[in-house]
């Protein structure tokens, strides 16, 4: 059987993600995948105790895959720019130093803020349109929803990220 969860976004809120995709092992549901809705997917499987990992490499190298099942952990499921994990728990993190956590966020917040950019200036370019125009009312509003999607799911993750760029950085947490 498949069972969709929603997520908050594991560039917004990974922690939590991660801990869903944890509690849904244990209860014998495996990570399939994700719809176009955020929803992640599930099927049945035997339960099992596992801790899970993220990365977010835009274009893996040929042996990105094979360096992490060495140090023990399987590849759950893989996409460019964003890649999960699950391990036995106990396994030595994937980013067992806080330096190379906050390098792997800071190329996150790089990829999402020049997103980000392109988003605002699309919506600030229609917000200019619109006012040098007379388009009718109905074409004024999907040129500002189509324009404002991509920025809110643009600048919502780098939030996140910047979020847990600042939280990575406090000595009490690295």
């Amino acid at each position: 059987m498949t069972t969709r969860r929603m997520g908050h976004g594991l560039a917004i809120r990974p922690e939590k993600d991660l801990d869903l995709f944890r509690t849904m092992a244990h209860r014998g549901q495996r990570l399939t995948g994700f719809d176009a809705l955020g929803r992640w997917r599930f099927e049945d499987a035997a339960p099992e105790d596992a801790d899970f990992a993220y990365t977010v490499e835009p274009a893996p190298p040929a042996d990105y895959y094979e360096m992490f099942t060495a140090a023990g952990w399987e590849t759950v499921l893989a996409r460019p720019g964003m890649q999960i994990f699950k391990a036995a728990p106990g396994t030595v993190p994937i980013y067992s130093d806080p330096s190379s956590a906050r390098d792997a966020l800071r190329k996150s917040a790089v990829r999402f803020a020049g997103y980000t950019l392109a988003a605002l200036l699309a919506f600030l370019l229609a917000g200019l349109l619109i006012r040098s125009t007379d388009f009718p009312v109905p074409v004024d509003v999907v040129l500002l929803i189509i324009t404002i999607v991509p920025l809110v799911y643009t600048a919502l993750p780098l939030a996140g990220v910047l979020r847990q760029l600042r939280t990575a950085r406090r000595p009490d947490t690295a």
